[in-house]
């Protein structure tokens, strides 16, 4: 092929531009994602230094507790922190009455950071073995002690959307950049996920129900009752679309060569990549539904995990309950509702080049709500590991799709909830902490193992005594807030930042960012 083929070209030849329909199977917005895939089976896609990565943002509904997951003191003893009777990351079992009726904070270290206890576990892998949670840190910036200041939960999803009050969505700073037929795609997020400086309008709001991939595509199609009808009067009209394409660039355009072949293996591209979508997502999605399902298990009947010790041979009490009568129905599909769906999504859409920007909000685990006022302190801890656990395998077996696509170095997972948690003084639950939020980013472009940002030793109010709840300041930029966070997302997708008032956190050094705070304290 002597010439590459633009975008609009390719519309034209195929007549989408002058007549708004290919053949009628597919609108404008379909058609764009065609283009892309044949742009994709030609060679044409853009890379390079001013590419912008791939942003997913997980938006961790309700608020759940994170001691879970962030280490509070990761670089000190546990014995620097205040403790709270709420504040606990591990069983302890009564000995005399063999039931679990208190917790403690325990952490375990791992090259020389002491984490939460949760990480000691193994996760499930795809292939039927199993991985050390600890892989993840390769690949990890976690940043606390972050003021997110509004302490309601829609107020504060919206700042997850819109940092430091940003005019356009920190979605948007990847997707109006970038040249992938779909802007954006937004799977149970709230509120407003995506609002972009030029226009553009992302997938947002897909059905729970159903076949997602087909969810995400059919609001694209034209008079149709069904992707499926859509799809297979696409398919007998490719070979029309391709003769149209040839015979317009050869009269019009002599020098672009365009060989038979040339159009066969976009046509075979095509239909690989839209002919199956059915099997593709179920595929995928069965996938992760399994990993949650052993990630989940309340009670695991093989290699039992160090954090559940016992919990085989004794009830887990809450109040005189045994948990696992109302755990154990907990299991497949409903371990964690649309979790698995999005992970799939997720994979198919970076795998096909759909996208550049995804927003997921993420459910508790079935009837279970993560906005913990008045919970038990045992409820708390067993429903958020084994949450957790399912997160984290998840999140290791994309890494792994990714890396093996080579799209991990140019992807960025950021983590966060509305706000912070802060653990009550008697022993039921935590209240909201929007002044000491933590935010985790994961990415191949990440020089990994750091955490950042420092927390009060004190909140200094006797009903959520104990060191979680409150951010201090650092010595570069004292206190952290959104515009900080704003910034770093902005420097690790190679993009303009959308803020001028605050820094970014991170330096590109050696082909990787690092951070330019020193680590986490408690102060």
């Amino acid at each position: 092929m002597g010439k590459n083929i633009t975008r609009r070209d390719l519309l034209k030849a195929a007549g989408i531009v002058s007549t708004g329909a290919l053949v009628k199977p597919a609108s404008f917005m379909l058609a764009h994602v065609i283009s892309g895939i044949v742009d994709k089976a030609y060679g044409n896609t853009t890379t390079g230094p001013g590419t912008p990565r791939n942003l997913i943002l997980f938006q961790l509904l309700s608020a759940p507790p994170r001691w879970y997951w962030d280490p509070l003191s990761p670089y000190d003893d546990v014995s620097t922190m205040i403790s709270n009777p709420n504040l606990g990351t591990k069983f302890v079992l009564d000995t005399v009455s063999n039931t679990y009726k208190s917790i403690k904070y325990e952490t375990f270290s791992f090259n020389g950071i002491n984490l939460p206890w949760l990480w000691h576990s193994q996760v499930p892998t795809a292939s039927g073995g199993s991985r050390p949670m600890t892989d993840l840190l390769e690949y990890i910036l976690c940043v606390q002690g972050v003021n997110v200041v509004n302490p309601a939960h829609t107020g504060a999803q919206d700042l997850q959307f819109r940092p430091s009050g940003i005019s356009n969505t920190i979605t948007s700073l990847t997707g109006d950049v970038s040249q992938r037929p779909i802007p954006f795609i937004g799977m149970n997020t709230s509120p407003n996920p995506y609002n972009s400086k030029l226009q553009k309008s992302g997938v947002n709001g897909l059905s729970m129900a159903g076949n997602w991939l087909e969810n995400l595509l059919t609001p694209l199609m034209v008079g149709a009752p069904s992707f499926t009808s859509q799809l297979n009067t696409l398919d007998s009209a490719l070979s029309q679309v391709f003769s149209n394409i040839e015979n317009a660039m050869t009269s019009k355009h002599m020098d672009f060569g365009i060989s038979a072949s040339a159009n066969r293996n976009a046509l075979l591209a095509i239909k690989k990549d839209f002919g199956n979508l059915s099997t593709e997502f179920q595929t995928r999605r069965d996938k992760y539904r399994s990993l949650l399902q052993i990630a989940c298990a309340p009670i695991p009947t093989s290699n039992p995990i160090s954090i559940f010790e016992g919990v085989n041979d004794y009830p887990v009490m809450s109040e005189g309950v045994d948990l696992r009568a109302g755990l154990n129905y907990w299991t497949g599909t409903q371990m964690v509702y649309g979790m698995a769906e999005q992970f799939a999504l997720i994979e198919y859409s970076l795998s096909k080049e759909l996208t550049t920007s995804i927003a997921c909000g993420l459910n508790p685990l079935i009837n279970c709500n993560n906005d913990e006022h008045d919970v038990s302190f045992i409820t708390s801890v067993l429903v958020n590991n084994l949450w957790n656990r399912g997160f984290a395998a998840c999140l290791l077996e994309l890494i792994t799709e990714l890396i093996a696509i080579d799209v991990w170095k140019d992807t960025v997972f950021s983590i966060s909830a509305e706000f912070g948690r802060m653990p009550k003084n008697f022993g039921m639950g935590s209240d909201h902490a929007p002044e000491a939020s933590s935010y985790t980013f994961l990415s191949g472009c990440l020089k990994g193992y750091e955490f950042v940002g420092n927390t009060k030793r004190s909140s200094g109010i006797s009903s959520y005594p104990g060191t979680w709840g409150y951010t201090a300041s650092n010595d570069v930029y004292g206190f952290l807030g959104l515009g900080h966070i704003a910034a770093t997302t902005a420097s690790l997708l190679n993009v303009a930042s959308p803020v001028t008032s605050s820094p970014s956190l991170v330096k590109l050094e050696n082909g990787l960012f690092t951070s330019k705070l020193g680590k986490t304290r408690i102060i």
